[in-house]
């Protein structure tokens, strides 16, 4: 059973309620999420862009000391991907206009570090895969990470290799199932934890080991069996790929209607059904 008919069928369990996850329509887009519990209300902003945007150029979206770092790319297939992962930043960040002026710099473990005008108190979480990017961006009080991966059999072996047999059983891996799509949900749950732990993945995986798995309208939900303190959100945004986001677990997500300047037009048609698929309950 492929994982993103799992969402469905609910893997022999009977559905909540039928809804939908916000899928990745139209060249790019973006969608306003509230973030809210244990004291806090925030609003984070989560993006896409797909290559061949009209507004994909390296002039217009990057700062100078990006542009720097740009041209010492060797391979160009990295640049493309990082100059689009910089795309969906900036769009998540509303910095479209002033995009040269914000500059996301590396930290010291690799992750994301905001300057510019808007960036102060603010995080942010990229990743991109073939011809396609998105970035989540909000305050540093209700921090989320994510990962983007293409479902590619060619990867799973890898994969598998590297997971438990707790984590397989989980899946139901070996039986009558689309190994490569929940091979790729295990691996961007593990990838979006080690963004968030800026451990990265050169740590012993095992760590990061995958403790439940349950569906939810279209989505997978888990928590980690050594930090059941964050939980993680898969579904299929786009044919061909897996998302999912990672935060704490005291933390709800549901759709921000406040402000409709931050949906863009692509996303506007998702509005409603993100707003569902993404309402949930801490778990106690």
């Amino acid at each position: 059973m492929p994982a993103c008919d799992a969402f469905d069928s609910g893997m022999g369990m009977t559905p909540e309620k039928t809804g939908f996850l916000l899928r990745f329509h139209g060249e790019r887009g973006r969608a306003a999420l509230s973030v809210h519990g244990a004291g806090f209300n925030e609003i984070a902003t989560l993006a896409w862009v797909r290559a061949g945007h009209a507004d994909s150029r390296a002039e217009t979206l990057l700062h100078p000391l990006e542009r720097s770092y740009y041209v010492t790319i060797p391979a160009e297939r990295r640049r493309n991907g990082y100059l689009l992962g910089r795309h969906a930043a900036k769009y998540a960040l509303g910095a479209e206009t002033r995009a040269v002026e914000v500059c996301i710099e590396a930290g010291s473990m690799g992750q994301p570090v905001l300057t510019g005008p808007g960036c102060g108190g603010r995080e942010l979480s990229i990743s991109h895969q073939d011809a396609l990017a998105c970035a989540v961006a909000g305050p540093a009080t209700t921090p989320i990470t994510l990962d983007l991966e293409a479902v590619d059999p060619e990867h799973t072996e890898a994969i598998l290799a590297k997971t438990t047999q707790r984590e397989r059983a989980l899946c139901g891996i070996g039986l009558d199932g689309d190994t490569d799509e929940w091979a790729t949900v295990l691996w961007t749950a593990k990838e979006a934890l080690s963004k968030f732990l800026r451990c990265g993945l050169g740590c012993n995986l095992q760590v990061l080991e995958i403790g439940d798995l349950r569906k939810t309208a279209e989505r997978l939900e888990g928590h980690f069996r050594n930090f059941p303190q964050y939980r993680f959100i898969s579904w299929v945004p786009a044919p061909g790929y897996v998302l999912t986001l990672v935060l704490p677990a005291a933390l709800e997500l549901s759709v921000s209607t406040s402000n409709d300047s931050l949906f863009s037009k692509d996303a506007k048609e998702d509005i409603s059904d993100v707003g569902f698929a993404f309402r949930h309950s801490a778990d106690s």
